[in-house]
């Protein structure tokens, strides 16, 4: 997978291979396809690797009283992504419009993670952390989307996502979602 994961990073989806991913690796095809049956399969592997990770903050938020605190960490989390995670996670995005396969286990993760996070923000509505007023399906939708544009553009725009800027940005959003 760390191969696997370098390789994607670095040539995109379209340079992805079975030989590359063995090269990379300092294994034999064979190996490589012992574990994986196909590229599909090895890019379906990157994309659960990386919903794996995403789906602890959800999980951390449900289970602290003070979630607010939780989602401050993950947002900064999101905007400080870069390097191979991000990478990787934007070239899988790009194929996936034109796969439905992994388009399929895209959508069902991220409604995973949405669903726990609703979750989580109804677990803190209940608790007098979260504010009433909104549903918390709404506030998870407008919690990942915010996540999402920061994570996509921080590393691009690296100035101005400097460390103050991201500190008031996440400060913003828990003046918008804390009751």
């Amino acid at each position: 997978m760390s191969a696997a994961g370098t390789l994607a990073a670095r040539e995109g989806y379209d340079g992805l291979s079975i030989r590359g991913i063995a090269t990379a690796a300092g294994c034999s095809t064979g190996t490589v396809t012992y574990y994986f049956a196909s590229k599909g399969d090895v890019v379906a592997a990157l994309a659960e690797e990386i919903f794996d990770v995403a789906d602890i903050w959800p999980q951390r938020a449900k289970a602290s009283p003070e979630i607010d605190q939780v989602i401050a960490h993950m947002l900064r989390t999101a905007m400080t992504l870069e390097g191979r995670a991000w990478s990787i996670w934007f070239h899988l995005l790009v194929h996936a419009a034109r796969n439905p396969k992994l388009s399929g286990l895209i959508r069902r993760r991220f409604e995973h993670f949405r669903t726990a996070l609703a979750e989580a923000m109804r677990l803190g509505q209940v608790n007098g952390r979260i504010r009433v007023d909104v549903e918390p399906d709404l506030l998870a939708d407008q919690i990942t989307a915010m996540a999402d544009g920061w994570m996509m553009m921080a590393p691009i725009e690296s100035k101005r996502f400097a460390s103050a800027r991201r500190d008031a940005l996440v400060a913003t959003v828990l003046t918008m979602i804390k009751r």
